[in-house]
């Protein structure tokens, strides 16, 4: 019991001495914008593999530098696509012209052939249907891009048009290359095609151009000197896709996390917390894959989560994706900064989910309702600058409230005042006898 009550009372003097010490350095918006301008203006669009990744990279890296921490560039390969030219056209003269975009690794090609309308594109949609030497038309959604066109070439089909389920066009990925040329268009282009096949035959020409071949990344990793035995990580990936400049996605993230990286700089949350920049991440995820999978089983059981920020500067809500405990912990924390944040079980693809399939709790923080998502719209202009200090604000929380709180310490009431809410002894479960409430 005298064990258990000093443990209490140091976590609470430790608490009280890191909130004494928050003021030193609180996160600025300007700060992150100037980020964001730098990475979005100044650099422009980032593919990965190119020159202006590189550039990113180079930015960041002096950034972290300048922090005070010891700065890594971590190497990977992955495999680089570049679409250099793609159409779709159908050759009738009632349908108007179409904007298509190669699948990522989709086979080059041009190709003539009869549109046939199979769905989803599941093994049931392809029942009677003869698709055989021709062009598989099918809609986004249930199966990934990779299974659609894949269930398509095993059933002959010589090309694919997926047409997207929601507004605007998806750049989406095949995962690795192709065997028959892909390409996606909008919502509206593909149900005109579809209801255009109810009066008869229709025939189209495909042509995707692109350009696959082997190309190196970096992830820009930044540890305090020194510090060993790291309990987080923090990150988001700087690269972007080359139809534009990526202010939102993802250079917002990123300059949320160089703000997080200098305010936590000097302090026991930097010298515990890595944070990571991913290169690579528009294509398939290769930065935060190659990373996750280096960690050894040590690091993987040291480590208490990883916060990964995705397209934080644009769209009313505020999405918090991952474990139970901390999404609600986020949710909560969000309370507190006048942000109301959705939990979602389900919160989709982006670099934390090589982490999570380690084993680790993920947290993933975005805001998904962008309608310039993957588009040259995506500029510095539309970033909303409360918006940055929003995400940010709840990232800090959270993560100070892992390192200096930890697992042992469950958040019970909550009052809505201070910089991490109220913990007290009788709040505090340490085997001392009070119940087990599971929200961290």
């Amino acid at each position: 019991m005298k064990r258990a009550r000093y443990i209490v009372v140091l976590l609470l003097v430790l608490f009280w001495s890191f909130a004494q010490g928050a003021d030193k350095a609180q996160f600025s918006m300007t700060e992150a914008m100037s980020h964001l301008r730098q990475l979005s203006v100044a650099v422009g669009s980032r593919p990965a593999g190119t020159k202006g990744e590189l550039e990113a990279a180079d930015y960041i890296a002096e950034q972290f530098a300048k922090f005070g921490y010891t700065v890594e560039r971590q190497s990977f390969e992955f495999p680089y696509f570049e679409d250099r030219g793609t159409s779709l056209v159908a050759l009738d003269t009632q349908t108007e012209g179409l904007v298509a975009y190669a699948l990522i690794y989709s086979s080059p090609g041009d190709i003539e052939g009869e549109l046939v309308y199979v769905g989803l594109g599941r093994d049931e949609d392809f029942e009677g249907a003869q698709v055989a030497g021709k062009i598989a038309l099918m809609e986004r959604g249930t199966l990934t891009f990779q299974n659609k066109v894949a269930n398509a070439a095993a059933r002959g089909a010589k090309g694919a048009v997926v047409y997207n389920n929601a507004q605007g066009i998806v750049r989406g990925t095949l995962q690795e290359l192709g065997s028959i040329p892909a390409v996606i268009i909008d919502r509206p282009s593909g149900e005109k095609l579809r209801d255009r096949l109810s009066s008869g035959p229709l025939k189209v020409r495909l042509v995707v151009k692109s350009v696959s071949e082997r190309r190196t990344s970096y992830n820009v990793v930044a540890r305090w000197p020194g510090a060993e035995g790291h309990r987080a990580i923090v990150g988001g990936h700087y690269d972007s896709v080359a139809e534009g400049p990526g202010a939102n996605d993802n250079a917002s993230g990123v300059a949320v996390v160089l703000e997080l990286a200098r305010t936590s700089a000097h302090t026991e949350v930097g010298r515990q917390t890595l944070f990571v920049a991913f290169g690579a991440e528009e294509l398939g995820l290769f930065g935060s894959r190659h990373f996750a999978g280096g960690l050894d089983r040590s690091q993987v059981e040291a480590i208490s989560a990883m916060i990964n920020l995705d397209m934080v500067g644009v769209g009313d809500r505020m999405i918090a994706g991952g474990d139970a405990k901390i999404t609600e912990l986020a949710r909560r924390f969000g309370l507190e900064v006048g942000q109301n944040v959705v939990v979602n079980s389900q919160p989709g693809g982006s670099d934390h989910v090589p982490f999570a399939r380690r084993g680790l709790r993920v947290l993933f923080l975005t805001r998904p309702d962008d309608p310039n998502y993957h588009t040259a719209r995506d500029t510095f202009d539309d970033i909303q600058p409360k918006l940055l200090e929003l995400a940010g604000q709840i990232a800090e929380l959270v993560l100070k409230h892992l390192i200096m709180v930890g697992d042992e310490a469950l958040l019970y009431g909550w009052s809505g005042k201070g910089s991490l809410g109220v913990l007290s002894a009788e709040v505090l479960s340490l085997d001392i006898g009070l119940p087990d409430i599971g929200l961290i």
